[in-house]
């Protein structure tokens, strides 16, 4: 996927972020357009998805941008990815930040442009749009600057009229008209070799969004016009002119290459044939001598021995014909002249009749002539029928240069079990080929030579020739044509080289350790080793090999034991995986027993501080112990950590009971927050393996100490509640308020007790100045007044203190009188009633009945309502509060 940069112009408040919103809302939300496209990066996800859920989810106003955003996108159908950037309106018309808000190399480098003008301003204030787009003038400047020497393509330009659902009536040439010198210089003509600049100019009216209602309100109806066909022809135009651009310059290229190709091919050819035919100088030289090989090798090495090589050429541009040629010629010379020299040995030897011993000497250089013939298989195509005569006496010279020959005693060159070996393995091969006439004395050879052979494989006996010779003797006892008695002669042979293998192997195994004795231990496990590496190496040698080096390892592992160089230790362990078990536990031993006593020695320093913190100097000495060692070897430092941490807690937990006993709850919880979270944050922590359990530990201790502290400031509130049940102060009310709130604020995170705390907060907040409420006379029941059938009239007064407070209508002749009598008054804390049951007389009133209700404290309130009596009399009484009384949970 390839890479197009399109910059962003356009002042604050032109609507550029509301554009690309409504772009990416039609394309990615709703699916619409030619082309998906997807965020690039991660940025662009964030900002994109920050732009369309503010427009289209919180139908709010989006912000302008205050930075340079990334919102670079993916089109895959295109094989695009867009790097695209919203940049705050300030920035661009501010030619000095084009540099250090990198505006410049945007347009510099950029495949398009978009630039945004509000049309509202274009039509009526016209004045500010001049004064804000005054810098779109040097921004196609920059568009069009050529680039390290190169013209640039013909960038896409396209103008985008925003808010034109402010401008209805306004036409798009209407707006076109009003940037007439803008427009001039996007579209003027700059003609640069075969690139002409300003024929990819669009206009746009745009509404990105549909019809505003105001400033804040977005339109009802998302009715979008020309977004996403403008940015949709953007990305086609940015991609065919990239395209245009460059097969243009392939073109050019290709045209350029072409002509260079010619002058190099005219200057190749001149070349190549100056240099064939100095070759061929010295190839006719060297052929008048009868010098065929150095001819051939002069021919073969033409084509690489000078540059430029010749394969530049087009092949019939090519000396390789004529090279060809001259080769074939001079194979044809050759076979001429050595099959003459050969002829009379050739078409008039007798192949029935048995070599004359008297020749012998001759009869070796002929067979020698034969061979070399015959190695040249370039010789058949010169003369085959030449070829095919000197390939049919190829068996007669082999195997009568065989039977010709003598052992090293008679005089013979054969001295080598490998030149007996190669004469032998010749004759089988060729054995069926042989006269019969030659048969019984061709089988006293081949025992003679393979005897021969096997005395001279067992004079030599080295380790190399043995092995050579065991492997040629399992291909001689399964040759078809070996005499079954030789057969049984070798295989007694297997056994005899396979002794003397091994006394090859031991006498060559006891000078290895001789040697080793010469070296230092470490020279010699390193000689050892490389020995051991043999992979044909005899079990006996390895175990030889193997109790060597024990020893060598024993005496480097006693030289570093005795010390206490943990580094040297661990030294000789990597130096050596290959080491015996007993030597590695020894090491470790070793090594697990210094690192004991570093961590013991850290351990104690530990132990003899006062406070963690204090142990900051040793980080990295406590950091270096638990990287060298195991973590069970460095446990003890970490538990010696931990009891310094539990020692400190509890110091401060000592502090803090002094402060919980003054109620000073707010800086105890400051103080158990600032002291743990200092704890946690030692550099000495960061030097345990387990750092993370112990700020854990160190987390939970905290939770803990503030959980207990809470419960405190929870059971002080109870308290202190508990203290005003009865006051007749709103003061004490106040006061309690006071803790509770400060309870609140203290501990948002405990849920369950906020609830309670709220709840009690509200009913005290609700009673604290008093409620104002319905004091309710029921009815009554005096009975016991009544005489002879006579009713009492009867009815009540209240007093508060020695206040009258209200009184009732009289209910005449009513012994269970019903008054439903409603008296509105504000209860407090203070309130006390007297409640008096009158029966009233022509003579004189008197008082039957009489109870004082002390509805005082946080709930005298409930007093109010029940009956009340005195003596057998009883009064039905109710207090109904204007508002209802909030629950309180701590009643």
């Amino acid at each position: 996927m390839k890479e197009y940069k399109i910059a962003v112009m356009g002042a604050t408040g032109s609507g550029k972020t509301v554009f690309f919103g409504s772009y990416f809302n039609s394309v990615i939300n709703q699916g619409s357009g030619n082309f998906s496209v997807s965020p690039a990066t991660p940025d662009s996800i964030k900002e994109i998805s920050r732009i369309t859920t503010t427009l289209f989810e919180e139908r709010l106003p989006v912000m302008g941008t205050a930075e340079r955003t990334d919102i670079s996108f993916n089109v895959p159908s295109l094989e695009m990815r867009v790097i695209l950037h919203d940049i705050p309106g300030g920035y661009t018309q501010d030619v000095d930040q084009w540099v250090e808000q990198k505006i410049t190399p945007d347009l510099e480098s950029a495949n398009g442009v978009l630039f945004f003008i509000s049309g509202e301003d274009l039509v009526y204030h016209r004045e500010k749009c001049d004064q804000d787009n005054a810098a779109f003038t040097a921004a196609i400047d920059h568009l069009r600057k050529k680039q390290k020497g190169a013209a640039r393509e013909d960038v896409p330009v396209w103008f985008l009229f925003t808010k034109g659902d402010l401008i209805p009536n306004v036409t798009l040439e209407d707006l076109k008209n009003a940037i007439k010198g803008l427009r001039r210089t996007a579209e003027e003509s700059r003609q640069d070799y075969v690139f002409k600049t300003g024929r990819n100019v669009r206009f746009y009216k745009v509404i990105s969004l549909g019809k505003w209602k105001d400033s804040n309100s977005l339109p009802e109806e998302y009715q979008p016009e020309n977004v996403l066909e403008s940015m949709e022809e953007l990305l086609k135009t940015v991609k065919g002119s990239v395209n245009r651009h460059r097969h243009v310059l392939l073109g050019l290229a290709a045209v350029i290459a072409m002509l260079s190709y010619l002058v190099t091919v005219g200057g190749l050819w001149w070349f190549d044939q100056s240099r064939w035919n100095s070759v061929l100088e010295t190839v006719n030289r060297e052929v008048a001598l009868s010098h065929y090989d150095n001819a051939l090798q002069s021919v073969n090495s033409f084509p690489g021995r000078l540059l430029p090589p010749s394969w530049l050429l087009p092949p019939f541009l090519r000396v390789n014909a004529a090279v060809e040629a001259t080769r074939e010629g001079i194979y044809v010379q050759y076979e001429k002249a050595m099959y003459d020299a050969l002829r009379s040995d050739v078409e008039g030897v007798d192949v029935n009749k048995i070599p004359n011993t008297a020749a012998t000497q001759r009869f070796d250089a002929v067979a020698d002539k034969v061979h070399q013939y015959l190695d040249k298989p370039d010789f058949y195509k010169a003369d085959p029928r030449h070829y095919n005569n000197v390939k049919a006496v190829e068996a007669y010279y082999a195997i009568g240069q065989m039977m010709l020959s003598r052992s090293k005693e008679e005089g013979t060159e054969l001295e080598t079990p490998q030149d007996i070996l190669g004469i032998l393995k010749k004759a089988l091969d060729l054995v069926s080929q042989i006269p019969e006439s030659w048969r019984d004395e061709f089988a006293v050879k081949v025992d003679e030579y393979t005897r021969l052979w096997a005395n001279a494989v067992s004079r030599e006996a080295t380790v190399e020739g043995l092995k050579t010779a065991l492997l040629d003797m399992e291909l001689l006892v399964s040759h078809p044509r070996m005499p079954a008695g030789l057969v049984s002669f070798l295989e007694g042979q297997k056994e005899k080289f396979a002794n003397e293998l091994t006394a090859a192997w031991t006498k060559r195994c006891d000078e290895w350790l001789r040697e080793a004795q010469t070296r230092t231990p470490e020279e010699a496990i390193e000689m050892l080793l490389d020995r051991q590496r043999g992979s044909d190496l005899p079990p006996e040698v390895l175990e030889h090999l193997g109790e060597a080096l024990n020893q060598y390892y024993a005496r480097i592992v006693d030289s570093v034991v005795s010390g206490e160089d943990e580094k040297k230790l661990q030294e000789v362990l990597s130096r050596y995986p290959t080491m015996p078990d007993e030597q590695k536990i020894r090491l470790g031993n070793r090594q697990d027993a210094l690192a004991r006593e570093n961590t013991a020695r850290v351990v104690h320093v530990i132990e003899a501080t006062n406070r963690i913190d204090a142990l900051t100097p040793l980080v990295n000495e406590i950091k270096d112990v638990q990287k060298r060692y195991s973590a069970e070897v460095t446990r003890p430092i970490e538990d010696a950590l931990l009891r310094i941490v539990e020692r400190d807690v509890d110091t401060l937990k000592a502090e803090w009971a002094k402060k919980i006993n003054e109620k000073d709850y707010t800086l105890v919880k400051q103080d158990i927050e600032d002291n743990l979270k200092t704890l946690s944050s030692l550099p000495v922590l960061d030097s345990l393996s387990n750092a993370l359990d112990m700020r854990k530990a160190i987390e939970e201790r905290k939770k803990t100490e503030l959980e207990q502290l809470c419960e405190y400031n929870f059971a002080d509130c109870k308290n202190k509640f508990e203290s005003i049940r009865n006051t007749m102060t709103s003061n004490d009310i106040e006061g309690v308020l006071a803790t509770l709130r400060g309870f609140k604020s203290r501990w948002t995170s405990q849920v369950e007790k906020q609830g309670e705390v709220n709840a009690v907060i509200e009913f005290l907040e609700h009673i604290k100045n008093g409620i104002d409420s319905s004091l309710v006379i029921v009815e009554g029941n005096f009975e016991a007044e009544a005489f002879f059938g006579d009713a009492p009239d009867m009815f009540i007064k209240v007093d508060r203190g020695k206040e009258s407070f209200t009184r009732t209508n009289t209910v005449k002749d009513k012994p269970r009188p019903i008054f439903n009598w409603k008296y509105e008054f504000k209860w407090d804390v203070q309130t006390e009633l007297t409640f008096s049951g009158i029966e009233e007389d022509p003579m004189s009133n008197d008082e039957v009945f009489e109870a004082i209700v002390s509805a005082t404290g946080l709930f005298g309130y409930k007093k109010l309502t029940g009956t009340l009596r005195d003596k057998s009399n009883t009064l039905t009484i109710r207090l109904d509060p204007k508002k209802k009384i909030p629950y309180c949970p701590w009643e």
